[in-house]
């Protein structure tokens, strides 16, 4: 799990797919193998890990890409009627609830930050739902 921003930003470009590595979040919806907690507890980490830098008067545009992209894609992939998940009936309601719980915490974490909201305020639906938020 990440505990800076930028070992948070190295991994989140794994999650996001614009880089290699192993356990990245859209590479565990394609092929699809089921949810695996541990991939998206580190996605949840490496969110609260970049925080700090969404509050700077300018945002990084590949970091917004990068967040942007992995939450887009992975509501389309697993969330849309047409989206390959669903639309090959490989996602389950059960995961579906779940996938949409996750993204959504994410990212109201990512928006209530840019709005400028405290970090209790960005991160508490992330604790909700169990993912480990550390002290960023």
């Amino acid at each position: 799990m990440p505990n800076d921003a930028t070992t948070a930003i190295r991994r989140l470009r794994v999650h996001s797919g614009l880089a290699a590595g192993p356990g990245g979040f859209l590479e565990m919806l394609r092929p699809y193998r089921g949810l695996d907690m541990g991939v998206v507890t580190d996605l949840a980490a490496c969110v609260v890990g970049v925080l700090p830098l969404l509050r700077n008067p300018t945002v990084d545009r590949e970091l917004m890409n990068d967040l942007w992209g992995t939450l887009h894609w992975g509501r389309h992939w697993g969330l849309h009627p047409r989206g390959m998940l669903r639309s090959n009936n490989l996602i389950t309601e059960a995961d579906q609830a779940t996938l949409d719980a996750w993204l959504t915490a994410m990212g109201w974490a990512i928006a209530m930050t840019l709005d400028g909201q405290d970090r209790a305020s960005a991160v508490g639906e992330l604790t909700d739902l169990g993912l480990d938020c550390g002290e960023a």
